[in-house]
C-alpha cells in the first residue's frame, strides 16, 4: 500500500534545472486499513520538476447546503510522494496542475486519467478561479468558481475524483522540465495601486505588497471584495468654489470643538480636524484623553475613505455625552475607511450638539456630486 504524505505551500522561487518536461499518468488503488472509512489521493512525482496542485472539493450537506472549497498550492517535490486530499466526508474533488519552466514561467498541466486502467479518478473538463500565490476560499455554487476577483484567473481542473469511501488513490507522474507549450498561468494576476493616505501597493495573485515588499496585513484587506481601501481616480479641485468653501465650513467648526466627553471609559475627545484632498478622500483626525491610574493616555486616530462610498443619507448618530455627539457614516458596499492599517465600515467625527451635526452633513452632501466615484483605481 502507498503511503500518504502531506506537501506544504509553495515556494514559488523553486526551480528545477534539467530541459525537458513530459507528464504521464498511472493509477493505483488500495482499500484502507483504517479504522475509519477515509479517502485519500496521493500524487506521487518520478520527474525533476516541482509539481503543484490546486484542489476543489464539493460539498453537500442537508444542514449548511452545497458549497466549494478551493485551496491551492500543494507541492509535491521531484522523487516524493505528497497527499493533496485526505477525507471521510465522501466528497467530489476537482484537481488542478501546475509546474514551472526553465524561464520560471508557470504553466497549467491538463492532465488525462482516462487513459488509464483504474476508473476511480475521471478526466475532468473544467475551470475554476485560483491565484499563483496561495489562495483559500469558499463559494456557494459552481458558477462563483468561474467569475475571478482581481488577481485570480481561471486555471484547468482537469481531473476529479467522484464521492467514494474507504479509498487510497495514488496517482503517479513523471515530470520533465522544458515543455513550453501549456498555457502560461498567472500572467493577469498582478495589480497596481495607491492606498488611501498615499501608499504604494501591488497585487500578485492574492497576496498584497507595499512597494518594500512587505505583505499588507490582514486587517486591511477588505474581506468581501479581497482590496485594500485604495484612492480614486483624481476628479475636482479643492480650492475651486463650492467644495473649498464647505471645506472651511467644517474645519472652522471642528476646530472650535469643546472638549467632548464620551461614556467609553471616561474617554474625552479633545480636538477634531478634516481635511479633503482633490481625489475626493476625506479625513476626519481626533485625539482623545483617557485618564488611567497611571495618568492620562492620549490617542490621535484618523479615518480616511472617498466620499463617494459613503452614505451621507443615513448617518448613525449617539449622544455620547452631555456635550457629545458622535456621528458615523457607513460604507455603501463592504469596508472601505482605512484606519491606521485597518479597514472599517463607517466613517465619523465628533461634535458638541446636533445643530453641528447637520453643517458638517449640510456641508459633505454639497461637496459630494463632485466626487462620485468612489472606486479604487488599480493598473
Amino acid at each position: 500500500m502507498l503511503k500518504s504524505l502531506l506537501r506544504a505551500m509553495p515556494d514559488w522561487r523553486l526551480l528545477a534545472s534539467s530541459p525537458w518536461l513530459l507528464l504521464c499518468a498511472i493509477v493505483l488503488m488500495g482499500t484502507s486499513v483504517a479504522a475509519r472509512a477515509d479517502t485519500s489521493v496521493e500524487i506521487c512525482n518520478q520527474g525533476n520538476t516541482t509539481l503543484y496542485v490546486a484542489r476543489v472539493v464539493h460539498t453537500q450537506s442537508l444542514l449548511f447546503g452545497d458549497h466549494y472549497h478551493a485551496t491551492g498550492w500543494y507541492t509535491v517535490e521531484k522523487d516524493r510522494c505528497g497527499t493533496v486530499y485526505n477525507s471521510d466526508n465522501g466528497e467530489t474533488v476537482f484537481f488542478g496542475f501546475a509546474y514551472r519552466d526553465e524561464h520560471d514561467t508557470l504553466r497549467t498541466w491538463v492532465t488525462e486519467p482516462e487513459r488509464t486502467s483504474d476508473a476511480t479518478l475521471h478526466a475532468a473538463n473544467e475551470k475554476f478561479c485560483a491565484s499563483p500565490t496561495p489562495f483559500d476560499y469558499t463559494v456557494k455554487t459552481k458558477e462563483e468558481l468561474q467569475q475571478c476577483r482581481l488577481g485570480f484567473e481561471l486555471l484547468d481542473f482537469s481531473m476529479y475524483l467522484p464521492p467514494t469511501n474507504d479509498t487510497e488513490v495514488s496517482y503517479t507522474m513523471h515530470a520533465w522540465q522544458g515543455e513550453t507549450d501549456n498555457a502560461k498561468f498567472g500572467t493577469h494576476s498582478s495589480a497596481h495601486g495607491r492606498l488611501i493616505y498615499g501608499d504604494e501597493v501591488t497585487l500578485y495573485g492574492s497576496q498584497w505588497s507595499y512597494a518594500s515588499g512587505v505583505q499588507l496585513p490582514p486587517e486591511l484587506i477588505d474581506s468581501k471584495t479581497g482590496l485594500p481601501p485604495l484612492m480614486p481616480k483624481l476628479q475636482f479641485s479643492t480650492l475651486q468654489a463650492p467644495v473649498a468653501d464647505n471645506i472651511r465650513k467644517i474645519k472652522d467648526l471642528l476646530a472650535g470643538l469643546q472638549t467632548c466627553k464620551t461614556s467609553l471609559f471616561g474617554m474625552q475627545i479633545t480636538s477634531s480636524t478634516f481635511d479633503m484632498d482633490d481625489y475626493g478622500v476625506v479625513i476626519a483626525a481626533q485625539s482623545s484623553t483617557t485618564v488611567m491610574t497611571d495618568g492620562p493616555h492620549v490617542v490621535r486616530f484618523a479615518d480616511g475613505a472617498a466620499i463617494g462610498n459613503l452614505d451621507l443619507d443615513q448617518p448613525t448618530i449617539v449622544q455620547q455625552g452631555p456635550n457629545c455627539l458622535s456621528v458615523l457614516l457607513a460604507c455603501r458596499n463592504g469596508s472601505c475607511v482605512r484606519r491606521g492599517n485597518a479597514v472599517d465600515s463607517g466613517w465619523g467625527f465628533y461634535v458638541n450638539n446636533r445643530d453641528q451635526v447637520n453643517v458638517v452633513l449640510d456641508a459633505l452632501r454639497a461637496i459630494a456630486p463632485y466626487y462620485l466615484d468612489g472606486k479604487g483605481v488599480i493598473n
